[in-house]
């Protein structure tokens, strides 16, 4: 059973606290949400390690009811790692001198892809740029 801590601080299974993870609705009570989250994301994971280590069998089945939704996420993160290191390669040739519509054909985006991130660099810049 997923466990979450509630309003109170309390551990309390998700269902049964399902219904007040609405009663945050002041300032100061929006920025103890984070703290709640991480702690019953901890005690989430402890659990997880536990019941793997005693039940693998139940373990490899979620993983292949999953398996869609692990392969998607694994896929995604690859893609995103690509772009990343396309970003990172389109800033290094730009700091040497290349044009965009090069470099746009050497890390294999659109023009329209580089330009933007020379427009979000240019932005970075200037908003981290001393006064």
């Amino acid at each position: 059973m997923m466990r979450i801590a509630n309003a109170d601080g309390d551990d309390g299974s998700a269902e049964s606290t399902e219904s007040s993870a609405f009663i945050f609705t002041g300032q100061g009570e929006l920025a103890n949400v984070d703290a709640i989250l991480q702690v019953s994301v901890q005690a989430n994971h402890e659990r997880y390690e536990e019941m793997k280590r005693r039940f693998p069998a139940m373990h490899e089945a979620l993983k292949m009811l999953m398996w869609d939704e692990i392969e998607e996420g694994r896929q995604k993160g690859i893609q995103e790692g690509r772009q990343e290191q396309a970003r990172e390669t389109a800033y290094e040739l730009q700091d040497m001198g290349m044009t965009a519509d090069k470099i746009a054909r050497a890390v294999k985006v659109s023009l329209e892809t580089v330009q933007k991130w020379f427009a979000e660099r240019a932005t970075l810049a200037k908003s981290t740029a001393p006064l």
